[in-house]
């Protein structure tokens, strides 16, 4: 089914060259259904309240303007760590936090978190006037970090939501693995409060305060919730 969004403008230097395709946020008391183990190891992903913080180019790059289709998102392999960790490899993945409020797309060297509902206005100084040029503090919903930059806002022209499909960016989750919930008809990848999603050097964090999610090579990144966000 469609997930109409209203329209966004399209910037010319996204830090991601990736994209994917919006329902009411749910409650975060309302926990998305765990996916029972049938036994540990690795999966192959064939066909996964943000209210306070606490106190493509196939390359994974992602430096030129070009959005992608998410909807063939190539091998992916997911590994429990023994620190509770999902470990990931493949070029892409997604996920959506329980609240519904927040979907992430990661690559190896990138991130960018798109929240639905914010209430403030981005900083002015986090968002790159010359990669997102009209993109005003109050319209900016999404934030991203990787390849080396800090984090910044941007105004994306589509809600990513629906990527987070099991059968696209989402095929992460599995038996041990995450956790699975219903955008409408299509069926997504949850990453639970308190488990941790890692992609080549990016980690993301699920917390009921929020999504918070870091370049591991430049130790960058950023919290993002509904009533603030912050900025490491």
């Amino acid at each position: 089914m469609p997930f109409p969004r209203r329209p966004r403008l399209v910037f010319p230097m996204l830090l991601l060259a990736l994209s994917l395709g919006a329902c009411s946020g749910a409650p975060d008391s309302e926990q998305p259904q765990v996916i029972e183990a049938a036994e540990s190891g690795s999966t192959n992903g064939t066909e996964p309240s943000e209210d306070s913080p606490q106190a493509g180019s196939d390359d994974g790059s992602g430096t030129d303007g070009g959005v992608e289709d998410p909807s063939a998102p190539g091998d992916l392999t997911a590994e429990l760590q023994p620190d509770g960790t999902i470990l990931l490899e493949g070029g892409q993945a997604a996920f959506l936090m329980p609240s519904h409020n927040v979907a992430c797309v990661m690559k190896p060297d990138n991130v960018v978190c798109q929240i639905d509902g914010k209430q403030y206005a981005a900083k002015q100084q986090h968002i790159n006037p010359e990669a997102f040029e009209g993109c005003t503090p109050e319209a900016a919903d999404a934030m991203s970090v990787g390849g080396g930059a800090d984090p910044a806002w941007a105004c994306l022209p589509y809600d990513i939501r629906p990527g987070t499909s099991v059968d696209a960016g989402g095929s992460w989750a599995g038996p041990g693995l995450g956790a699975t919930d219903q955008l409408g008809d299509t069926t997504v990848a949850v990453l639970p409060y308190g488990s941790t999603l890692r992609l080549g050097n990016i980690s993301c964090l699920s917390d009921a305060a929020g999504v918070k999610c870091t370049d591991l090579t430049t130790g960058h990144g950023f919290q993002l919730a509904r009533e603030t966000y912050r900025t490491h």
